[in-house]
């Protein structure tokens, strides 16, 4: 069988399909199967990759942006997405502050007190719920890109966010120097990726795309 990475891209990331899928067929995200889909089958196997990323810690923390990052390269290789850099970057903020953003708000209300020890914080904090509406409200305005893939948006969201997290990688470092906090969750490869890493890289696509 030929080696499509296409398929496999489609198999394991939600963010790639649904993308891959509106970019080529934009009417699609109008229709109620399409809208179902996004709650009964992206959402679960966001939750079903995640749950078994974080089965192994360091290494899995590095696996979902690795395929994340995986799949924003091969978007730009297929001749039949228009607008690539926007493509691109709608679909890096669906995967990480979309289907992630809904897995934080799960994490930081049904799983607050395991959550808040992997962080290394304590636990039972009213602070985590008002933590996780925040994720939940960003996670519904990214979901919004899919019918308004203006400009605009994304650049609010981008600005919203990014100050978030570089704020909050902050008080991760802070928390590893001052109290030697070495969680996985405070300054683990996939905290460094998505409060760092992750937002410098979308600031760089947005200028980009601004640019042209």
């Amino acid at each position: 069988m030929k080696f499509n990475l296409t398929f496999i891209l489609r198999m394991i990331l939600p963010a790639y399909d649904v993308v891959y899928q509106t970019s080529l067929y934009p009417k699609l995200i109008n229709k109620r199967s399409f809208q179902a889909e996004l709650l009964y089958r992206y959402l679960p196997i966001t939750f079903f990759l995640n749950w078994l990323y974080n089965l192994v810690p360091v290494i899995g923390g590095l696996i979902m942006p690795t395929l994340i990052l995986i799949g924003a390269w091969h978007l730009a290789t297929l001749p039949q997405i228009k607008d690539k850099i926007q493509t691109k970057l709608i679909y890096l903020l669906l995967a990480q502050w979309g289907f992630l953003g809904i897995w934080s708000f799960v994490g930081h209300t049904f799983l607050a007190n395991s959550v808040a020890q992997s962080i290394g914080w304590e636990t039972n904090s009213p602070f985590q719920i008002e933590l996780a509406f925040y994720h939940l409200g960003l996670a519904l305005a990214t979901f919004y890109l899919l019918w308004n893939r203006s400009v605009h948006l994304l650049t609010g969201l981008i600005i919203t966010k990014s100050i978030f997290l570089f704020g909050a990688m902050g008080v991760h470092l802070y928390h590893l120097v001052v109290f030697n906090n070495y969680s996985i969750n405070n300054i683990g490869p996939g905290i460094i990726f998505a409060d760092l890493i992750f937002p410098i890289i979308v600031i760089w696509y947005l200028f980009r795309l601004r640019s042209n």
